[in-house]
């Protein structure tokens, strides 16, 4: 017998713990590329997320255990996303092709992040309390470009030069993050001068040039 009694009305003007959670993180977020960690108060994180300071002690301690759950937060989603990007090749797919994939998908998970890249590839490395968040990025995308640069099947190059392009990249997605132009004019930006960058990896098969 199928039940007739009408659904329970939801109450209004109560959000839900898992609103609340993603309004803390993208005010905090704002907030934090707005003014920097040290000059970022709770006050000024309340007022970005719209939520109440009860709500905000209910599941953060301090600040700083939001700023790192926004940094590993924002780690973890750009691993996961980079690191399916090589499921979808097909066995034939030239090295070329597999490295401009992977270099639309990092400049698309970049962006994404907003004005809080620039708070994760620039200022994470300005405060000593944070120097373990800082090493922890440095090595994360480390092993994420040399993982992805065998994916694409180029030679793994020497340990300088790969931190070289890590820096070069960073440069590069902070500075267009910074610029005012139009997002998608950003996104070929970065693509064209990350795949010039990353031309210093040479090819699968390639000589040395030598006669």
């Amino acid at each position: 017998m199928t039940s007739t009694a009408p659904d329970t009305p939801r109450k209004r003007g109560r959000p839900r713990g898992s609103s609340i959670d993603r309004a803390i993180l993208k005010g905090a977020a704002r907030a934090f590329a707005a003014q920097g960690y040290a000059a970022c108060r709770i006050e000024d994180i309340l007022q970005a997320a719209g939520v109440s300071r009860t709500h905000f002690y209910r599941r953060f301690s301090n600040k700083d255990q939001l700023y790192r759950r926004l940094v590993a937060r924002h780690l973890d989603y750009a691993q996961r996303r980079l690191r399916a990007v090589p499921q979808g090749f097909e066995a034939d797919l030239p090295p070329q092709e597999r490295l401009r994939r992977i270099i639309e998908t990092d400049v698309e998970v970049a962006f994404e992040a907003g004005p809080f890249l620039t708070v994760l590839l620039r200022d994470l490395g300005r405060s000593e309390a944070h120097a373990d968040l800082w090493r922890e990025k440095d090595a994360f995308f480390l092993d994420l470009l040399t993982d992805m640069i065998d994916a694409a099947g180029y030679p793994r190059p020497e340990p300088l030069l790969l931190a070289a392009i890590i820096s070069g990249i960073e440069h590069i997605l902070v500075g267009l993050t910074e610029t005012e132009i139009d997002p998608e004019i950003r996104r070929q930006s970065a693509v064209a001068l990350i795949g010039q960058l990353l031309s210093a990896l040479r090819a699968p098969g390639a000589g040395d040039g030598s006669q």
